[in-house]
C-alpha cells in the first residue's frame, strides 16, 4: 500500500527500481488519485510480483487482502475482484494514452491473470505478439483457404492500434455533424466501442452456426472444436489473442478523431466485455451477432433481426413486422456483397438498465458493416434518418432502426440507401 509520506517503491523496499517508479507515477495520476481501491489493487499485485511472491496473486488473496473479504470468500459467487480488475485494466490503458503517453516502460495485466507484466513500450504496442501457428496438415484445405485472412486482419489491426496510440499521431479532419455527434456529444456518460472477435467468426464458420453468449463467456470457448480440421484447433495464435478486423479499428479511429466525443470514448474487444457492462453508460457495437455476440442482448427489441434461416441455412435480417413492399428476409451472397447489393442495419436502443443508449452498426459481412459505418459518419445521415422517420431531429425519434441497402464494387463501398425503418418503443 502507499504510505502518506513515502512512495510505493520506498515503502516496499524497491526504491530506485524503474518499475516501481512507473507504478508511483500511475498511482498519483488523475486516473488513480481519487480511486483508493484501484490504488490498493495495483499496489498489492505489483508488491507481490516484484517481491517474488507471485503465488499470492490469486483472486482469493486479492479479495481478502484488498477488499477485506472474510476467509469464507467465494470467488466463484462474488465477482468483485474480476469486475475491479476490468476497471483497473481500463484505467491503466487510459493512463498510457494520456498522462503516460511518453512513458518508455508500460505495465499491463493480461486478461485471465492478475499478474502484472512490464514491457518496453515498443513491445507493449503489440500487447500480445502473435505466435506462429502450426502448419496445416495436407487436406485441411478449408482452413488453409480461410484463416490466413483472419491473421492478415489481425496484423492490420495491430498496425492501426499503433497509429492510434503513438504519441503525436496526426488527427484526421473530424466532422462536426453526424449521427454519432448528435447522439453522444452532449451526453456526459462514457461510451464504449465494442469491436468484433475474429476468432469467433472463424469458429462460427467452422461450426456452421453462431455461438451463444453463454458459450462465448464460458471457459470452454477456446477448447478444441469437435469435428473440424486439426489445423483449426492448432491456430492458437488466433484463439488466445484479441484479433479484430481492420474495418473495426478503422471505425474506432474515425470516432476517436471527433474532438467533441473523443475524450469520452474507450475501445474494447468483444472478449473483454460482460453483460453487466451494458447496464451503465453508452455503447457502440460494430459487426453482427456472428462476429460480436453482444448484439444478441438487443436483437429481440428489433424488427430486423439477424438470424439463420432454418430452411436455407443462410444468415440475414428477418423482418418481423412486414410492411407493404418489404421482404420477409434480407440476405445476400458473398459475391454480391463484394460486387453488388447487400444489406446493413443501424439501430439505436436503450442499454440494459435504460439509463444509457446503445448504437448498433451492423452488416451481414465486413463490407456491409463498413457501409453502415460510412452512413453513420456521413454528414447528411441526420437528414436522411430524419426523412425516413418523419422527424426533424433524430433525438425526437428516441429509439429507431434503419435497414440499409449497400452497394459495393470489388469490396469497396460506393453507396448506401435506407430502405426500411422503424420507430422502436422500448422500456427496460
Amino acid at each position: 500500500m502507499l504510505q502518506d509520506n513515502r512512495s510505493a517503491g520506498e515503502s516496499t523496499g524497491h526504491a530506485g527500481d524503474v518499475r516501481w517508479e512507473l507504478v508511483d507515477r500511475i498511482l498519483l495520476s488523475d486516473q488513480f488519485r481519487r480511486s483508493p481501491r484501484l490504488r490498493q489493487f495495483l499496489s498489492f499485485i505489483v508488491t507481490k510480483s516484484l517481491s517474488g511472491h507471485t503465488e499470492d496473486i490469486s483472486e482469493y488473496e486479492i479479495g481478502t487482502a484488498v477488499f477485506q473479504k472474510g476467509k469464507d470468500f467465494n470467488a466463484h459467487e462474488d465477482s468483485i475482484v474480476r469486475s475491479t480488475a476490468r476497471l483497473l485494466r481500463l484505467k491503466i490503458h487510459e493512463y498510457f494514452q494520456e498522462e503516460g503517453k511518453d512513458e518508455t516502460l508500460v505495465i499491463d495485466i493480461p486478461k485471465g491473470s492478475y499478474l502484472p507484466v512490464f514491457r518496453e513500450r515498443a513491445q507493449a504496442i503489440h500487447l500480445s505478439p502473435p505466435a506462429q501457428p502450426d502448419a496445416p496438415p495436407v487436406g485441411a484445405s478449408y482452413l488453409a483457404s480461410r484463416w490466413p485472412w483472419v491473421v492478415v486482419s489481425g496484423l492490420l489491426a495491430v498496425l492501426c492500434a499503433w497509429l492510434a496510440l503513438r504519441p503525436g499521431a496526426p488527427e484526421a479532419r473530424a466532422p462536426t455533424r453526424n449521427l454519432v455527434v448528435e447522439l453522444f456529444a452532449r451526453d456526459p456518460a462514457a461510451t464504449t466501442i465494442v469491436v468484433c472477435d475474429s476468432w469467433l467468426v472463424l469458429r462460427n464458420q467452422l461450426a456452421g452456426d453462431m455461438a451463444s453468449i453463454d458459450e462465448y463467456v464460458s471457459p470452454q470457448y477456446l477448447d478444441p472444436l469437435p469435428g473440424v480440421p486439426q489445423a483449426a484447433n492448432s491456430a492458437s495464435s488466433l484463439k488466445s489473442r484479441y484479433w479484430t478486423p481492420y474495418a473495426d479499428f478503422s471505425f474506432a479511429l474515425r470516432l476517436k478523431s471527433i474532438p467533441l466525443i473523443a475524450d469520452k470514448l474507450m475501445v474494447r474487444h468483444s472478449r473483454q466485455m460482460q453483460a453487466s457492462d451494458f447496464r451503465t453508460g453508452n455503447a457502440i457495437l460494430i459487426g453482427s451477432p456472428f462476429s460480436n455476440p453482444w448484439f444478441s442482448l438487443f436483437e429481440d427489441g428489433l424488427n430486423f433481426r439477424f438470424e439463420k434461416d432454418p430452411d436455407t441455412g443462410r444468415f440475414g435480417y428477418r423482418n418481423c413486422h412486414l410492411k407493404a413492399g418489404e421482404r420477409d428476409f434480407y440476405w445476400s451472397t458473398p459475391e454480391s456483397s463484394r460486387d453488388g447489393r447487400s444489406y446493413a442495419r443501424v439501430a439505436l436502443l436503450p442499454n440494459l438498465a435504460g439509463n444509457g443508449r446503445v448504437l448498433l452498426v451492423s452488416g451481414l459481412r465486413v463490407e456491409e458493416s463498413e457501409a453502415a459505418a460510412d452512413f453513420v459518419f456521413s454528414e447528411d445521415s441526420l437528414d436522411r434518418i430524419g426523412g425516413a422517420l418523419g422527424s426533424n431531429r433524430v433525438r425526437d425519434s428516441k429509439y429507431f432502426e434503419l435497414l440499409l441497402e449497400s452497394h459495393a464494387t470489388q469490396g469497396a463501398v460506393r453507396g448506401v440507401t435506407p430502405i426500411a425503418y422503424s420507430h422502436l418503443s422500448m422500456k427496460r
